[in-house]
């Protein structure tokens, strides 16, 4: 039996895979983009309901947001324009700076989640790149807060 980490995390792996395939195939991550490639995942992977249910969110959830979430990133991380970042990077970002816009999950296992996902699919320097620019936007995030 998974537990609810192990169902999330997997609902996680599967939204880095839609959003790399938008953004690679389609160079968008419109709805439209998104809508096919969701489609296309799931003729040929199988998911239990919780993870699918939170995959999906997890995919709307960065096309919807994706201003405030590269807002986030230019200001993060200003030698690095976003579209010059590995395209793995860049979608684990997404993923995370969504998650801690959203705030339903502690940023702490935000930041863990996305880099584990930065280990299994990013280059050897992935991991430290996205830990690094994560954890400036959750200092961010918490210094808007305060106000």
């Amino acid at each position: 039996m998974q537990t609810n980490l192990t169902k999330r995390s997997k609902g996680r792996e599967c939204a880095l895979q839609i959003l790399y395939e938008a953004d690679v195939s389609e160079h968008s991550l419109s709805r439209a983009s998104l809508e096919a490639a969701c489609r296309t995942y799931w003729q040929n992977f199988s998911l239990d309901g919780t993870s699918h249910t939170f995959a999906e969110s997890l995919v709307y959830g960065v096309a919807e947001n994706l201003a405030k979430i590269n807002s986030y990133l230019s200001g993060a991380s200003p030698r690095w324009k976003i579209e010059r970042m590995a395209a793995v990077d860049r979608n684990v970002l997404y993923l995370g700076v969504y998650e801690l816009i959203e705030g339903e999950t502690p940023a702490p296992v935000v930041i863990n989640e996305a880099v584990e996902l930065a280990k299994k699919y990013g280059a050897e320097q992935s991991a430290a790149f996205v830990n690094g620019i994560l954890d400036e936007i959750r200092r961010t995030i918490e210094q808007e807060s305060k106000k």
